[in-house]
């Protein structure tokens, strides 16, 4: 017995000991883990580095949040300072953004983004920029900034610590070429191009519906239009392109923006207000680089992107700018003819064209290299044969592409070189001339008292039975543009009578009598502001701030009401009377505790499913909700009780049906996600917010990279619009503002901003998320022109 006892003690002691052991080795290795990993990523922002190709020393003084402060005693050594700061933040979002604008994200994520490299290979970015590059005149200050910002990227590619993305991936470090910047500043274009989800839908409901169903949507159709020839195979085909090609929920798209100036007439310090806040899908690290520039007289705090050494908005001691989306229609369609006798000919008017044929590989991870066949047209890329299956098996139509962006010179890099040195108003405007696509509105704000917006890029003429939203004919060779109107004819407006501008996507004024085609937002955005600044006698910052963060939509508020007096007794017994009540009194604010934003949001989009999917079928349904259309569609359906929309499977309905049928749908719906409660249906428990890594979709990595999901209120279509795609169930949040800025010109060198996550990039850095509570708090940081770093990072030759 005693033997017995003695034995099970040493075995617990064992026991212990083992343990104790392995969870001391457990602590040593974490320890030793996190000790390497911040030695080796560890980002130093003091001290003194030598660096090839510097001339003169420049010193970079960065302030608590992690924002560079860069003085040089010349250009080229500020904007190679510039490249090398960027890339010791941010390198891996610029090998990223290259190689999605070139087509090579399957070399390093494998085969689930071969269609969308296939995409990007067709649309041809990267031919064009190598085309670009032979052929622009090299001697100006903008393309030497160019080559300097490159430069610095290559030296701390070389000769600095590459980010942990780099070893998990196993990627080796390839020189920057000035072809990478004008292939991304390509992608930026190509996020705009929302006609490449709408006219495929838009064509559908003019074809095989008819123009009753088309009045709903807010589009001009001129009286001489001639529907194009174009097959529903066809139709389902580009859907197919839209949906299935689409990037990665971890990388940045433009989907819309506020921006509003105020004179000095109208605020407390007697000088301009500037307010921007531009709306891009979420990911981590976030798409704007804050960096403070100065050489000899030239000062300018930017907003830059990956690989773009110009700031794209930004401000000084005395003007400043900031941008949202013009959303004009730069992108259009052509339904090809082929030749019956020879299949790489397509029809051109009374002749045959041939068509340029290549093909290009795609290295894939893991996996075999991918061949594809391009084809393109004198009016551009067939873009549906990224889906050979359609084009051949299908007997789809070959579909060309004409976008603005390949057809003109597009000096971007020259005009925004150019935009940060204006002296006045007056050069600002003429200056914007340069920017040819995407189309982009600017507003002004300077210490003389002006505000000013342009909507700036090249507008197509069109010949007068063209209705550019749908597909077109490209075999008459009658539908192509013939030219661009002079920058003369662009929407503009400088020191108003009423004292305020205001841009959030909304369709600008007519102006010379042109109305300029394009995908505009409801106007839901631009109508709250528009009330809400216009009411104000006199304003200030903490006031703009408020309606920078306003969650209220006064277009939810009326459709729910009118949806609410559909109801009848049996669905009204359904809900709670609390709940009734709370849905009978909602303003429209979408607030974290609001029980009245769940149902309507679940509701609306059963409504959408019940009026509008069984008149496109599965793919062009699923585009449809992904564009703008279907904002302006459910807002005019829902106030007009008969409609042809509201008939369903071939049944005369009415709006009281659908809208019935739509309620129940809805509270089964949130019966099953959220419980039998209704008082528990409050709007945080859907509507989440999440950054995501573009690693950050592996476990355990989404622990190091990713940062949420938490609650957060808001919404889609209000100025504080932390929008979620149309949908059932979570509203994950898909973009929303990418920076919130404010800046009063009575003392510009302190202004407001906030970055959604941090100016790093490195996950090991403090700087990686040290803005995220802020920003989920509504909350600004200062920017201080005036900053002076006790310790400097000092770069010398």
């Amino acid at each position: 017995m005693k033997r017995f006892f003695i034995l099970n003690c040493y075995r617990r002691l064992m026991r212990t000991y083992i343990r104790n052991t392995l969870i001391l080795l457990v602590l040593l290795a974490l320890t030793l883990f996190i000790w390497i990993t911040q030695f080796r990523y560890s980002t130093d922002r003091t001290g003194e580095v030598q660096v090839s190709g510097l001339q003169n020393q420049v010193s970079v003084g960065y302030d608590s949040f992690g924002i560079p402060h860069i003085t040089a005693e010349n250009e080229e050594d500020l904007y190679f300072a510039l490249g090398y700061v960027h890339a010791k933040d941010r390198l891996f979002q610029m090998e990223l953004m290259r190689r999605l604008a070139q087509g090579q994200l399957s070399e390093i994520f494998g085969e689930r983004l071969i269609e969308t490299d296939t995409l990007f290979r067709t649309l041809g970015i990267h031919r064009h920029a190598k085309n670009y590059v032979s052929q622009i005149d090299k001697s100006t200050p903008a393309w030497t900034a160019l080559e300097q910002y490159i430069a610095g990227i290559n030296a701390y590619q070389n000769e600095g610590n590459l980010p942990i993305e780099f070893d998990i991936l196993g990627l080796a470090p390839r020189p920057f070429k000035a072809e990478d910047s004008i292939s991304v500043s390509g992608y930026l274009a190509y996020s705009f191009a929302v006609g490449f989800r709408t006219e495929p839908v838009m064509t559908h409901v003019a074809k095989n519906l008819g123009e009753d169903y088309l009045d709903i949507f807010d589009l001009d159709m001129p009286k001489q239009t001639q529907l194009a020839q174009v097959d529903f195979t066809t139709l389902e085909s580009l859907a197919k392109v839209a949906n299935h090609s689409l990037l990665p929920s971890a990388i940045s798209q433009y989907e819309g923006s506020n921006a509003w100036a105020i004179s000095g007439a109208k605020t407390q310090s007697g000088k301009p207000i500037l307010a921007s806040d531009p709306h891009i899908s979420y990911a981590m690290p976030g798409v704007w680089y804050e960096a403070h520039l100065k050489a000899g007289d030239y000062e300018f705090y930017g907003f830059h992107q990956a690989l773009v050494p110009v700031a794209l908005m930004g401000h000084n001691r005395h003007f400043g700018w900031g941008l949202t989306m013009f959303q004009n229609d730069d992108m259009d369609f052509y339904v090809e003819k082929l030749n019956p006798n020879n299949s790489n000919q397509v029809v051109r008017g009374d002749a045959f064209e041939t068509l340029k044929q290549f093909e290009e590989t795609i290295t894939v991870k893991d996996a075999n290299p991918v061949t594809i066949a391009i084809r393109e047209s004198s009016i551009g890329p067939i873009i549906n044969d990224i889906y050979p299956g359609f084009s051949k098996d299908n007997k789809a139509q070959p579909v060309s592409l004409w976008w603005a962006f390949l057809h003109t010179e597009n000096p971007m890099i020259e005009a925004f070189y150019q935009l940060s040195r204006s002296e006045n108003v007056e050069e600002f405007g003429k200056t914007l001339e340069g920017i040819h696509a995407p189309g982009l509105n600017f507003m002004y704000a300077d210490s003389d008292d002006n505000i000013a917006w342009w909507s700036a890029g090249l507008i197509p003429k069109r010949p007068a039975h063209v209705a550019p939203w749908l597909m077109l004919d490209g075999s008459s060779g009658q539908d192509l543009p013939t030219e661009y109107y002079d920058f003369s004819y662009n929407p503009h407006e400088l020191n108003p009578a009423d004292g305020f501008i205001i841009s959030a996507n909304q369709r600008p004024r007519t102006y010379q009598d042109l109305m300029v085609p394009g995908y505009y937002n409801l106007p839901a955005r631009a109508d709250r502001l528009i009330a809400d600044i216009g009411m104000q006698n006199t304003t200030n910052l903490e006031q703009e701030k408020q309606n920078q963060r306003s969650i209220r939509s006064h277009y939810a508020q009326r459709a729910l009401s009118t949806m609410l007096n559909e109801l009848g007794d049996a669905e009204r017994a359904k809900l709670p009377e609390n709940v009734l009540n709370e849905l009978n009194q909602w303003q429209g604010e979408f607030s974290l505790d609001s029980v009245a934003a769940t149902l309507f949001t679940e509701w609306q989009f059963a409504t959408i499913e019940q009026a509008f999917a069984d008149e496109f079928g599965e793919e062009l349904f699923a585009l449809f909700t992904r564009t703008r259309r279907a904002d302006h569609g459910f807002y005019q359906l829902v106030e007009q009780s008969d409609h042809p929309w509201w008939h369903q499977d071939g049944k005369s309905l009415s709006r009281t049906d659908i809208v019935r049928q739509s309620f129940d749908i809805a509270k089964d719906r949130l019966t099953q996600n959220l419980g039998p409660n209704p008082e528990s249906w409050q709007w945080q428990q859907v509507h989440l917010f999440e950054q995501q890594h573009p690693l950050g979709s592996v476990k355990p990595l989404d622990k190091l990279f990713n940062l949420g999901p938490v609650a957060i209120h808001g919404t889609h279509a209000v100025p504080n619009n932390l929008s979620q795609q149309l949908g059932t169930g979570i509203q994950w949040v898909k973009h929303g503002p990418s920076t919130r800025r404010l800046i009063d010109f009575s003392h510009p060198e302190s202004s407001l901003s906030i970055l959604p996550a941090g100016q790093s990039g490195n996950p090991f850095d403090k700087h990686f998320d040290d803005q995220w509570e802020m920003y989920i708090n509504d909350q600004y940081r200062t920017v201080d022109l005036n900053f002076k770093a006790d310790k400097k990072l000092i770069l010398t030759p």
